[in-house]
């Protein structure tokens, strides 16, 4: 059974980067940063992080998914408010 795990983790000017990656024969059981299999099916994840505050801006996240299908996060952080947009478009 090979199991290997990594984690890298630094911050530039403000912005906190984390790379995970992990691997194992048997199936990995995943939870924290990059998400939950509790069936361990799974035998390598990796993921990216990024991570800054954003008091006062606005975060817009844009993903493609199968079949021509799109989802769109907006986050925005204002001194009179705070709010988050989801959207999913679909093609049919």
């Amino acid at each position: 059974n090979t199991d290997t795990s990594v984690t890298l983790k630094t911050s530039v000017q403000g912005v906190a980067l984390t790379y995970v990656d992990t691997t194992s024969d048997a199936g990995t059981k995943m939870d924290g940063f990059i998400g939950k299999n509790t069936a361990g099916t799974v035998t390598a994840a990796s993921a990216i992080g990024i991570s800054t505050s954003i008091a006062g801006n606005k975060v817009i996240i844009t993903r493609k998914l199968a079949a021509g299908a799109t989802f769109e996060a907006t986050y925005v952080d204002t001194a009179a408010s705070t709010s988050i947009d989801l959207e999913l478009a679909v093609k049919f």
